[in-house]
């Protein structure tokens, strides 16, 4: 795994953008990843502000009755496509916007289907190549692809989603090398497109950000999750 030489210092621009609680779980998540210590990263580096609970009254949230329902009627999208999504690169509301093509209502979703049947049953290479159409050899990657989909779909809260992902975008581009102005640009985005995937699913239970406050801000062990190899990642 080839390492990275940029700081962490030199990152926190990546996550300015963001509310309080995102920047500091990205801050420590980079911390983990390029081994450097979570104390090398400091408030004022990240422009974070504090929430004052008090400011925060359920009485003046600016909903209606309309509105709230509207939200408990949009369950999202179900499992499979979240699995599609992640398993092959969209981002969920892009992914939902395309609902109607039958490439995101049929194709995607029953590859994802054929994974799944695999590892129940504990298909071998071959038979799983024949199931997907593909080359045997890239087998181990689309499993393995599909095993950290699943990871973050099936995460036990939107807060632990994203930060799973989060970690797996850092994880890969450490690995890759984060070495110059392109690299870091990819991991910008990255990161951009898993908090819109947060927002996301948050919308769709009709949470607030602040309700997962302290969750994204806890600080971890090092991950049990390993990264995809540098010379698939990109695959």
């Amino acid at each position: 795994m080839k390492s990275s030489n940029l700081p962490v210092n030199q990152l926190m621009g990546l996550i300015r953008m963001l509310p309080p609680e995102l920047k500091q779980t990205l801050a420590q998540l980079l911390a983990q990843e390029t081994d450097q210590g979570a104390a090398q990263v400091e408030d004022e580096d990240l422009d974070l502000w504090e929430e004052d609970d008090e400011d925060w009254d359920e009485e003046d949230e600016d909903w209606d009755d309309d509105e709230e329902e509207e939200w408990e009627e949009d369950e999202g999208l179900e499992r499979r496509m979240l699995l599609a999504a992640d398993n092959f690169g969209y981002n969920y509301a892009s992914y939902e916007d395309n609902l109607g093509n039958s490439r995101f209502d049929e194709i995607l979703p029953r590859e994802i289907d054929i994974l799944e049947k695999a590892e129940a049953e504990d298909w071998d290479d071959e038979r799983l190549a024949a199931g997907l159409e593909a080359d045997v050899a890239d087998v181990p990657l689309r499993r393995r692809l599909f095993r950290r989909a699943v990871q973050i779909v099936d995460a036990p809260s939107p807060a632990e989603s994203f930060r799973r992902a989060v970690r797996f975008a850092i994880q890969d581009a450490v690995a890759e090398g984060l070495e110059d102005e392109e690299a870091v640009e990819n991991l910008v985005g990255e990161i951009c497109s898993r908090a819109a995937d947060l927002g996301y699913l948050l919308g769709v239970t009709a949470e607030p950000l602040l309700l997962y406050s302290k969750e994204l801000c806890q600080e971890d062990e090092p991950s049990p999750y390993t990264p995809l190899p540098a010379e698939d990642s990109g695959s």
